[in-house]
C-alpha cells in the first residue's frame, strides 16, 4: 500500500520525461536534462524499495539506518519540486526557502518526506491553483510546508531542534528532522 503510494508519482516521472524524450524536435540540452531526471527519479524509486526492505528489518528488531551527508535541504526540495513538475508541467508549484538550511541531513529521507507532502497538495488540491512549497530555518527549528491554497488544510512538517551545530561562522543543522521516538506520540 504505502510502497506504491510512494512509488506512483515518481514511476509517473520516468514515463512522462521518456514521452518527451520521444518527441520530435527535441533538442540535445532538454534531451540530456530529461535524462538526467530519469536517472535520479529512478535512483529514489529504487532507494523506496530499499527502504521498505531497511522498515521490514527494522519491525524485525533491527534499527533503521539514517546516513547523514552535509548538503543544502533547499536544493533536495527544489529537486522534488522539478520531478513532480515534470510529470504535472501545467501545474503552478512555487519554491520559498529562506534561512541557511545548509547541514548534515539524510537526503533520501528528507526526499521522501517532502515527496508526500508534495503528492498530496498535487492529488488532492484543485488543479487551477498554485501551490506553495516553503523552507525557512531560524535559529531553533526549521519548518517545511507544502500548501495548496484549494485544500482546507495545508501539510505542515517541523524538524525537531539540531542535534548539534558545527563550529564557525557558519550554522549547519544535523539531523533527519523527524522528532526523536520519544517526541513522535507528542
Amino acid at each position: 500500500g504505502i510502497l506504491a503510494h510512494d512509488l506512483r508519482d515518481p514511476l509517473s516521472t520516468v514515463i512522462t520525461a521518456a514521452r518527451l524524450m520521444l518527441e520530435e524536435g527535441l533538442d540535445r540540452a532538454k534531451a540530456r536534462e530529461m535524462a538526467g531526471r530519469i536517472i535520479a527519479t529512478g535512483e529514489r524509486m529504487h532507494q523506496l524499495v530499499v527502504d521498505l526492505l531497511v522498515v521490514t528489518r527494522a519491525r524485525i528488531g533491527g534499527q533503521m539506518p539514517i546516513e547523514l551527508r552535509e548538503l543544502d535541504l533547499g536544493s533536495v526540495i527544489r529537486n522534488i519540486a522539478e520531478e513532480f513538475t515534470t510529470v504535472h508541467p501545467d501545474r503552478d508549484v512555487h519554491i520559498h526557502i529562506s534561512g541557511n538550511l545548509h547541514g548534515y541531513w539524510d537526503d533520501k529521507r528528507m526526499s521522501q518526506a517532502v515527496g508526500n507532502l508534495l503528492a498530496n497538495a498535487l492529488n488532492h488540491g484543485a488543479p487551477d491553483r498554485p501551490i506553495d512549497v516553503s523552507a525557512s530555518a531560524n535559529e531553533s527549528e526549521i519548518a517545511i510546508s507544502v500548501h495548496s491554497s484549494a485544500c482546507e488544510a495545508s501539510w505542515k512538517w517541523k524538524a525537531c531542534p539540531p542535534m548539534g551545530r558545527s563550529t564557525g561562522s557558519s550554522q549547519r543543522w544535523k539531523g533527519v528532522g523527524w522528532p526523536p521516538p520519544s517526541a513522535a506520540g507528542q
